[in-house]
């Protein structure tokens, strides 16, 4: 019985022996591959991990601000300014270009790229609280598709994101979205973000189709007829260009 059970963990401890010498080169050889990873996939890699950041919608208690930066500071954040030609009171959304007429309570900015691509954004929100915060619906839209395609591209450019593939469409129309008003009259901060009192309005728009949702956010100064798109957080910027690219540029 003695001799039986030392023959039983001398198989075992040869068997584990045998496995052993056989992972260790295994071992070797994935510590070698992953040591000789060059430079420049490892920045990579840093740079991926990077992005583990965003901002914070609104930050309440005295002295309260919006959109403010939160974790590492290191990824190249999104932003898209613009001017504003026009800015269009009481309005109502329409089914074509120019996509707005009279009669209602939209705010419509004629806008325009630098280099004089024009765009159109329109914005209904509802009454707010004390802070300024409150809800509504929005639109982006431009005259055509060919408009369109510019303003993807520099969408891209600025959000560090590739064009995404053209697909076989419709015509445009014009796609309504939820938007979040984060604060009214209001100051640009010098180290980012919105506080104080200014000409400011801070909104963040909420584009979505077909199960596809995204957040950025859209700011713009009425009086002195200037915004921009700024990035909410990098995990959106691939679902932004596609939903770019549908609303202003494939149609459907």
């Amino acid at each position: 019985m003695e001799t039986d059970k030392k023959s039983t963990l001398s198989e075992a401890f040869r068997r584990s022996n045998v496995s052993t010498w056989i992972l260790y080169p295994i071992c070797l050889c994935l510590v070698a591959a992953n040591c000789s990873r060059s430079d420049p996939e490892r920045e990579k890699v840093d740079q991926d991990k990077k992005l583990v950041s965003s901002k914070a919608d609104q930050i309440g208690g005295e002295g309260s601000q919006v959109q403010v930066h939160l974790g590492e500071n290191a990824a190249p954040w999104g932003k898209l300014t613009f001017t504003i030609d026009k800015v269009h009171k009481n309005r109502v959304p329409a089914k074509q270009a120019p996509w707005h007429a009279a009669g209602g309570q939209w705010t419509v900015l004629d806008c325009r790229l630098l280099g004089g691509i024009p765009f159109l954004v329109g914005i209904e929100s509802g009454s707010s609280n004390k802070s300024g915060f409150s809800f509504g619906k929005g639109f982006i839209a431009v005259e055509d598709s060919a408009t369109g395609k510019k303003i993807v591209e520099r969408f891209a450019r600025a959000f560090h994101t590739p064009v995404p593939q053209a697909k076989q469409g419709d015509k445009l129309r014009l796609h309504r979205f939820s938007i979040a008003v984060l604060g009214n009259n209001v100051g640009k901060l010098p180290g980012g973000g919105y506080g104080g009192r200014g000409n400011w309005v801070a909104t963040k728009l909420f584009p979505e189709k077909d199960g596809i949702q995204t957040e950025v956010f859209f700011n713009f100064d009425p009086v002195g007829r200037q915004g921009e798109f700024s990035e909410k957080d990098p995990m959106y910027r691939e679902d932004l260009l596609s939903l770019m690219a549908l609303f202003l540029r494939d149609g459907g």
